[in-house]
């Protein structure tokens, strides 16, 4: 735990221990969907029935039989109504091609009129008067789709055919006698029996999310044994969904099978494979392995036991029997013949059905335009939702930041600000709910008051006619996984601290619902950018260990003054972190990812953690699942301690070279009294720190959980000294290092002037030299012109 980051107790210690972790915790309210009743929209959590719903009138349709003379000519009539097939038949015992039609039996009539009882009498919704029959349609919700209906003719064709039956050709069968007695011997390999293992049932994972088990495609049981030692003729009985017999043979052959003995053999060092009493069974390098058909724990019933036993004992057959021809025949096939289309009237007399119909009451705020009514409709419908017939449309709140917007039931989305706005702007309560329920539920009806207000909205079934009021309408209230951390009332309640020097360094953690060894930080920090603009907490190590899922965000609260920028503050850094749309450190391999996410309301100062998943969580499907659910605490649990001087500085760049990048940094402390005992001069002086009140007392002097203002004030100018002393003691450093550099240089400097004396004598004597050597070389020169001048005069 961080030192003090648990201090500010925005959340109760209800739990000292949970899932054998150290608190004290408290735990998030559990997911849920209940019933719940909405006065202000009259609807209630009890499912209450759609009323009114009527079917439409029939459509009728005449059908004349007096076009026919004579019963005769009706025979073999076919016609449909409502997709269904009549043939009317004198003889019963005719034959047809096909069979997708009602005979009507006309045998016994003796007139027209007759035919049409008959009729009558064999479909419900027909009628008969003298010659004429009557059909209605039977479902008469839409006009349209009844009128259409009618009678229509059915014809099939007539012919003869001819059908071969019976008879079978020369049978002669001679099989000797079936006398076998035969064991196979002991392996040694499966004595006691041995039985398959390992089968998994298929296991369907309704969620698949990131910590849930997954669907699973199950496992087939399976039993391996090495069978290259067992003796030669040896073998084996496989009892799977059917049994079967195995011989083991010296070789490599694969498997064969003798039908007459009903016995399978393989070579001990041969390889393939076969399906052995419902099992399958497959050989390799020696090892013969028997599987299940199927995936599942039936498999495990299947065992394999040493030995086998062929006892077959069949008589003698022998058949002889000359062939017989088949019987042949010739069926003649009616003919089914339209009905007279003249005969048929459609008179479309249907006319729709009625749609049954719900009243929403918004008489109880119909005509309200106070706020405060206003504000009472939105907490009641704040999360509930309206389920028609399972279509739902949920009432959600874009003026709440972040979990305004968020689905906790399902359905469409109806966004109360919209009401809000509406009423703000001077429109009344029941209108400004009456547009919002039209504009998301379709064919809704609004009726107003004398005062010219909504009152009541009418919802339509979606199904005209009778059918209708069977739909049912209810309300619904949803609870996501989630917990409100109250930052309002901690600033009400300390009207004194220091905003925001008093918050750094201080967080709070919260743990995953179906995780081990997981949590999230949410650690409060000074500026996170230095004066270049960089962010110095990106050389930060992340969180984490190999055993431990430390996922710490890191909120700069700086520019923090009051509850409402606290979690506007919180919600807009950590957001786009959780939901992995940022990273805050350098390299992060780690996801932040994982179902949490935040909302905050700024009104309030609330700011509420909520796992996105909505649905319980159960232990089928969860192997993970914490006792208490997700949890929470106060303070900051890390690997990471952050080891740094709390102190308030003025930073003085000395440069003591002719380099920008070489410099020398030091740091002032701030030692006036409001920075040694950390107050704002504007709002407070240092006479407000006294003993008067027990208050004050406690805040100036510490308690025992707590230091005093005095104990960090002789802390920080202790921190200022020793900073002083270090720093002290690097100035003198980098002076003596800058005197030992002066001097270096001014011996550099003499070494310098000495070379260059060496250099011009060196050069001067190397002139006279040369100024002299010339000179006697010219004297020599002149010399010798004189001697043979000499010379030639004589």
């Amino acid at each position: 735990m961080i030192e003090e980051s648990d201090s500010m107790g925005v959340i109760p210690d209800v739990y000292d221990e949970l899932d054998g972790v150290k608190g004290p915790f408290d735990i998030f309210d559990e997911y849920n969907i209940m019933p719940v009743d909405l006065p202000s929209v009259g609807v209630t959590g009890v499912p209450q029935h759609f009323l009114g719903g009527a079917d439409g009138n029939p459509n009728t349709i005449k059908v004349d039989l007096s076009t026919y003379s004579t019963v005769a000519e009706l025979n073999n009539v076919g016609f449909s109504f409502e997709g269904n097939n009549y043939v009317l038949a004198q003889n019963q015992s005719a034959q047809y091609r096909n069979h997708n039609f009602t005979i009507i039996d006309i045998s016994g009539c003796l007139s027209i009129d007759d035919v049409a009882n008959a009729i009558a009498a064999k479909i419900s919704s027909a009628s008969a008067s003298g010659s004429v029959v009557t059909f209605q349609t039977t479902d008469n919700r839409e006009a349209e789709i009844s009128n259409a209906k009618t009678v229509t003719g059915y014809s099939a064709k007539g012919g003869t055919e001819t059908i071969s039956s019976g008879g079978h050709p020369r049978i002669d069968i001679d099989r000797e006698a079936v006398d076998i007695d035969e064991t196979g011997s002991s392996t040694g390999k499966f004595t006691p029996d041995k039985y398959l293992s390992g089968g998994d049932n298929p296991f369907y994972d309704p969620y698949n999310d990131a910590d849930s088990v997954g669907s699973y495609p199950g496992k087939k049981s399976s039993l391996s044994e090495n069978i290259s030692s067992v003796p030669d003729g040896s073998g084996v009985t496989v009892h799977g969904p059917s049994m079967g017999k195995i011989r083991f043979v010296d070789g490599t052959s694969g498997f064969s099978y003798d039908g007459t003995k009903d016995v399978w053999t393989v070579g001990k060092s041969g390889k393939g494979s076969a399906n052995i009493g419902g099992l399958d069974v497959s050989l390799s390098g020696g090892t013969i392995t028997f599987t299940a058909p199927s995936e599942g724990t039936q498999g495990d019933q299947y065992y394999v036991s040493d030995g086998y036993t062929v006892s077959i004992h069949k008589p003698a057959v022998h058949i002889h029997e000359p062939a017989v021809p088949p019987t042949v025949t010739t069926v003649t096939y009616m003919p089914i013949k339209d009905i007279n289309s003249d005969a048929v009237t459609n008179l479309k007399t249907a006319t729709d059905g009625t749609y049954a119909s719900f009243d929403m009451d918004l008489s109880l705020y119909a005509d309200s335009t106070d706020k405060a009514d206003l504000e009472k409709v939105i907490k009641e419908l704040y999360g509930t939702a309206i389920n028609h017939s399972g279509t739902g449309y949920e009432f959600v709140d874009s003026g709440v930041l972040g979990l305004g917007n968020v689905n906790k039931v399902g359905g469409a989305k109806m966004d109360l600000n919209e009401v809000r706005r509406s009423v703000n702007n001077g429109e009344s309560i029941g209108n400004a709910l009456s547009k919002l329920l039209k504009k998301h539920i379709p064919d809704v009806k609004i009726s107003k008051n004398a005062n010219g207000n909504a009152n009541k909205v009418t919802v339509r079934a979606f199904t005209r006619g009778v059918a209708g009021n069977s739909e049912t309408i209810c309300s619904r209230k949803g609870t996501l996984r989630s917990y409100d951390v109250d930052y309002g009332t901690w600033f009400k309640n300390n009207p004194d601290a220091n905003i925001p020097t008093d918050l750094y360094g201080k967080g709070f953690r919260f743990y995953c619902a179906s995780c081990n060894e997981q949590w999230f930080n949410i650690i409060f920090t000074p500026d996170m950018e230095d004066d270049s603009g960089n962010d110095v907490w990106q050389l930060r190590p992340e969180s984490g260990t190999a055993t431990e899922d430390i996922k710490s965000i890191l909120v700069d609260v700086s520019k923090v003054k009051d509850a409402a920028s606290l979690v506007k503050t919180i919600y807009e850094i950590a957001t786009p972190v959780l939901e992995g749309e940022e990273k805050q450190f350098m390299d992060s391999k780690v996801s932040y990812n994982h179902f949490m996410r935040l909302a905050a309301n700024t009104e309030t100062g609330v700011l509420t953690v909520y796992d996105n998943r909505r649905h319980p969580l159960e232990s089928q499907y969860y192997n993970e699942l914490q006792e208490k659910g997700a949890k929470i605490a106060d303070g900051v649990f890390d690997n990471v301690i952050p080891d740094e001087r709390d102190l308030s500085c003025k930073e003085i760049i000395i440069h003591d070279t002719d380099k920008s990048s070489a410099n020398i940094r030091v740091y002032i402390p701030r030692t006036t009294l409001d920075h040694i005992f950390s107050f704002n001069p504007d709002n407070y002086s240092i006479d407000t720190f006294n003993v008067l009140t027990q208050n004050h007392r406690d805040k100036l002097l510490g308690t025992d959980k707590k230091p005093g203002i005095l104990d960090k004030g002789i802390r920080y100018l202790l921190d200022a000294a020793t900073i002083v002393g270090t720093q002290s003691q690097r100035v003198q450093s980098s002076n003596n290092n800058i005197i030992t550099n002066m001097e270096n240089t001014q011996a550099a400097e003499s070494t310098i002037r000495d070379t260059d004396m060496a250099k011009v004598m060196t050069s001067f004597t190397k002139n006279s030299i040369l100024s002299q050597s010339a000179q006697t070389i010219l004297a020599q020169a002149n010399q010798n012109s004189s001697q043979v001048i000499s010379l030639l005069q004589q």
